[in-house]
């Protein structure tokens, strides 16, 4: 796995929540669009898939949290998470 493969998976699993956050009922398409995401860069075993599904639902949390805290809506975290990322070094 290489430095970026979690930066990237952050996304995939941002991505993920965006299309679960239009559609309520899509939080298992969801879950299965970042675990498919996650295939394009790492070589998915029993091991990486838990560690990865694990990532996505304490990202998913996190995003919770912040949205009640700050009182806003879900979307927003997500897509401020996402710039935040996305201009981390070795993404």
């Amino acid at each position: 796995m290489s430095a970026s493969d979690p930066l990237k998976a952050s996304t995939v699993y941002l991505d993920a929540l965006t299309a679960k956050d239009s559609d309520h009922d899509a939080s298992v398409l969801g879950i299965a669009t970042a675990m498919s995401g996650l295939e394009s860069f790492i070589t998915p075993t029993p091991d990486t898939s838990t560690v990865f599904f694990g990532g996505f639902i304490a990202l998913e949390a996190a995003v919770t949290m912040l949205s009640h805290a700050r009182e806003v809506d879900r979307l927003q975290v997500i897509a401020e998470l996402r710039n935040v990322i996305e201009r981390a070094d070795g993404y």
